[in-house]
Parts: structure tokens; C-alpha cells; sequence
């Protein structure tokens, strides 16, 4: 690829050997116009297998480059241009879209961004299939995704073009419509296919909102292998043991169908008289990967014969399943658990002594000559520091693990204890009714736990008074004292789609906050 590039300058009048000059809009054309006859020819075409795939080699390689993502954008964009005459919802079309919004929200062009975005957005209706799958510009451009992870990818950037261009709004709107598909392709299946078929069965919703008070192993069941696909099936009078008038009563709602790309597990409850019995089939681990977000569950068969079918898409299509569907854990096709990664040698022994760095980092006792003076000398020498100074934000987040930090100490004086992480809010005091708060750091999100002290009043979430807001931080009262919590949030999480749950036995109010 760096050929290309080396021709790309050539044809656009600029010198390899002087980087950091950011070429015209003119220089830019007669480039890409350089690179088009170049790989016109009948022998290009005949080694890439594509007129536009050269593009989309040099657009990638560009990316890279200091002061080329004007060229990169360029190339992408004449892409999608030689790309009109296919049919809409095309996956080579879609990615090139995609790719170059992210280069644009990479490089400062927020509202670049989501003119290409949104026309990503409006291709992806009409696509079929899964990108991981198609041969993309004869190969030179491959993607892991499925159609859900690269809905969800879509969403996500365009929630971060709206949150760097201050629209709040539309960003909490496309950073829940990514949620809501994330849910919908990674959790239960049979509600998946209701959702689509606009099929609902009254009576039967709460089953599932209720604790089952029995549960059954089941561990019969037979499958079928049809190529590209796997054919699950649990026979209601074989494998449930229903009568034949019961299996009239059952509806595709009485079923559960929770799957991984390593796990199948099939729920199935019924109600007699004031219990509910549940069912449960678990395949764990599957001896093959699946495509969790295709699992399709449907009722088939006439009386006497009725069953579930769940229809299991393979990762790997062209691979036979054959024996049982759960990986073996005997001889000849075990599975091998990970090796604990061996621990680290302690610092400071014989064996690993400290560096030089290390031990002038060491902390040195203070108070200098005056340790061994009478304490009311020393109090006139050295001015006295609080115990504890106020921790900021960053000292939260960035120590060791999830610290906790205790509550203060009600004998001592106010100006001697410990205050809340100060930032962009003003700092209160801390409550009394408080134990403990913990920061905890995430991927996708961080979450305040905060402790409340032990008592014999039982307390639920209509007892506390929560607020939160990006700029005035989060501020939670409790019901019956006077004093209130009030705290900064961190840079980067989302006040608006915060989340809190409470615990009563472990007396913990759990707030997540979303990270962009």
C-alpha cells in the first residue's frame, strides 16, 4: 500500500520526501485521477478483481498518513461514487460509508461526519446478510462484524458526532437506540421474533415476572445439521413430557431462548395451579461458535407431535457438526481450561530487590530534626496538616483497584475530616448516614456505590431524592436527614441516562453512568 501512496503523490505533482504538506482539493483530483487510468487496465483488473478496490487500498493507507485524511475522505468518497450502480443496502457501499464518517469524527469533521453517517444509516435498512461474511472489494477490505454489531458501531458514532457538537438531545437518542440493539440481538430470542412478528398471547407475559418454585434439569434432546445451520428440536411429549392436551395450551411465549456464541440455554415454564414449574435445558459450552443474534425459535408439528425447533446459524458454515452439540470434557476432545497466569515476584526480597528509582520513590518520615522534640515544640516549628486532604476526581478514578473511602469520624472536629472529590460542582460535606463510597471504572460505564450506614430502619428507593446533571454533578438526600450528598461526575459519562438501584440487604445504592 505504500506503493500506491508513493504513485498517488506522484500523480497529485508532491514529494514523498517532504511530509507534513497537506495537498489541495486540486492535487488531491489529479491523484485519484492518476491512480483511475493507472488501474483501468485490463491486467490491473485482472490481479485486484475490482476497479474500486485500488481506492479503497489507498484511502486505507492514507488514514495513516500526517496531513492526508483530506486525500483519504477524497478516495472514499469517489468510492461510494463508483459504487451508485449497485443495488441499495450493498455491504461494500455500507462500509466505505461507515469508514469514511469515522475518519471525518477522527479528524475534527463532526458535521462531515454525519452526512455520511446518516447515509450509512438509511443504506443499512435495506441490507441483508452480514458484512463478516461477504467478500468485500475482492478482499481488500474485511470487517469481524455482524449486521448488529455494525448497527450498534454506527449508532455509537453517531451519538459521539451529536455530544461533540453539544446536541445532547439527539446524542442520548443514539446512544439508547445502540442499547435498545444491543438488547434486542443479544437477548432472548423468542422475544426477538415476537417483537418482529407483532404476535403477543395474553395470559402468558407473566409467567416470567414471577420466581419459579420448581426447576428441572432437562437432558434429552435431538438435533439436526443442515448445512450452514443447525436444527435444535425438543419434543414436547419426549423431551418435556406433556400430555397431548397440555401441548395444545403451550404458545412459543412459555419459552426462553438465551444464546452466546458458545451457549444455548432454552427456559420453558407452565403454570399448575398457583405454582410455576420451570424447565431448563443448558448447553454449555457448545462444541462449535454460533451466530447468537440469527437464532431463530419456532412451535412446529400437529397434535401429538408437537415440538420446539430452534434453528441455530453456524460460524463456520462449511464445518459438519457430528456427536453432541456440549464440547466433551473427557479424553481425546477436552477443553482445556486457561492457565492462571504465574504470579509476579515481590518486590523488595532477594530475588527482585528494588531499583534505585524505587527506593528514592520510597516515602521519607517528616518533621525533620524536630521528631524527637516535645510535641508542643514541634506544633510551633511545623504548621499542622489535615490527615486527610480533599481527593479530586483523578486521585479517585486512578488508585489502586475500587478504594473505599470511609465515612468520617463524628468526634473529630469538621476542619479535621475527610471531604468528598471536588471538580466541577462545589464539594459538600459528607453525610453521616454515609458508610462508605466506591468508585468503580468500566468500558462502557462507571458506577458510584454509595454505602449507607447499618440501622434497623428498612429503606427503599422512595426513601432517597437523586438528581443528576453533567455540569452540576449528582446530589442524593435521604428521607429524614438534613444533610445531602453532592458530587462532580467524571469527564466523558452521561448524566442523563443514569440508572440507580438499590440493594437492601447489602444497604447499597448502586448509579451507573453511561461513558461516551
Amino acid at each position: 500500500m505504500d506503493q500506491l501512496v508513493t504513485l498517488f503523490l506522484q500523480s497529485a505533482g508532491l514529494s514523498s520526501d517532504a511530509p507534513g504538506v497537506r495537498p489541495s482539493p486540486e492535487a488531491i483530483e489529479r491523484g485519484i485521477q492518476g491512480i483511475e487510468v493507472m488501474m483501468s487496465s485490463r491486467e490491473a483488473l485482472g490481479v485486484l478483481g475490482s476497479a474500486t478496490a485500488p481506492l479503497v487500498l489507498l484511502a486505507l493507507a492514507l488514514e495513516e498518513k500526517p496531513c492526508l485524511e483530506d486525500a483519504a475522505i477524497q478516495c472514499y468518497a469517489k468510492t461510494v461514487e463508483l459504487l451508485r450502480g449497485e443495488k441499495r443496502g450493498h455491504w461494500e457501499r455500507c462500509v466505505v460509508l461507515q469508514q469514511v464518517g469515522k475518519v471525518c469524527l477522527k479528524h475534527g469533521q463532526h458535521r462531515q461526519a454525519l452526512v455520511w453517517l446518516n447515509r450509512c444509516a438509511e443504506e443499512l435498512v435495506e441490507a441483508t446478510g452480514h458484512p463478516k461474511n461477504m467478500t468485500l472489494f475482492a478482499g481488500a477490505f474485511k470487517t469481524p462484524q455482524t449486521m448488529a454489531e455494525f448497527g450498534v458501531t454506527l449508532e455509537k458514532l453517531r451519538a459521539k458526532s451529536y455530544m461533540d457538537l453539544g446536541d445532547e438531545e439527539k446524542c442520548r437518542y443514539h446512544y439508547l437506540e445502540a442499547r435498545r440493539l444491543e438488547e434486542a440481538f443479544n437477548g432472548d430470542a423468542v422475544q426477538r421474533v415476537e417483537a418482529l412478528s407483532g404476535n403477543k398471547v395474553s395470559g402468558v407475559g407473566d409467567l416470567w415476572s414471577v420466581h419459579a418454585s420448581d426447576e428441572r434439569a432437562l437432558k434429552e434432546y435431538r438435533y439436526t445439521d443442515e448445512g450452514s445451520t443447525v436444527l435444535l428440536i425438543l419434543d414436547f411429549k419426549d423431551h418435556l413430557g406433556l400430555d397431548e392436551a397440555l401441548s395444545h395450551t403451550v404458545a412459543l411465549q412459555h419459552f426462553r431462548v438465551d444464546c452466546t456464541n458458545r451457549s444455548v440455554v432454552v427456559r420453558f415454564r407452565l403454570r399448575n395451579a398457583d405454582t410455576v414449574q420451570e424447565s431448563v435445558l443448558r448447553l454449555t459450552p457448545l462444541a462449535r461458535e454460533i451466530v447468537p443474534q440469527d437464532t431463530v425459535p419456532r412451535l412446529r408439528g400437529c397434535a401429538g407431535r408437537r415440538r420446539l425447533e430452534v434453528k441455530l446459524f453456524k460460524e463456520e458454515k462449511g464445518l459438519p457438526w457430528a456427536g453432541d452439540l456440549v464440547a466433551s470434557t473427557g479424553r481425546g476432545n477436552s477443553v482445556k481450561p486457561e492457565k492462571a497466569p504465574s504470579p509476579a515476584p515481590v518486590k523488595g526480597t532477594l530475588l527482585n530487590p528494588l531499583s534505585p528509582e524505587e527506593l528514592a520513590a520510597l516515602p521519607t518520615p517528616s518533621g525533620g530534626r524536630c521528631d524527637n522534640r516535645p510535641s508542643r515544640w514541634r506544633d510551633e516549628r511545623v504548621p499542622a496538616t489535615s490527615s486527610t486532604a480533599p481527593l479530586t476526581h483523578t486521585q479517585v478514578r486512578e488508585g489502586v483497584g475500587a478504594e473505599m473511602m470511609s465515612a468520617p469520624d463524628t468526634t473529630r472536629p469538621p476542619s479535621a475530616q475527610s471531604e468528598l472529590p471536588t471538580g466541577r460542582c462545589k464539594s459538600a460535606a459528607h453525610p453521616r448516614w454515609i458508610s462508605h463510597l466506591e468508585w468503580r471504572e468500566g468500558l462502557e460505564s462507571s458506577e458510584l456505590l454509595v454505602r449507607l450506614c447499618d440501622g434497623e430502619r428498612a429503606l427503599g428507593m422512595m426513601d432517597f431524592d437523586l438528581d443528576a446533571h453533567c455540569d452540576l454533578g449528582v446530589r442524593l438526600a435521604l428521607r429524614g436527614e438534613a444533610d445531602e450528598l453532592t458530587m462532580p461526575l467524571p469527564s466523558g459519562t452521561l448524566a442523563s441516562a443514569m440508572t440507580a438501584r438499590w440493594r437492601r440487604k447489602a444497604r447499597t445504592l448502586e448509579l451507573k453512568f453511561p461513558c461516551i
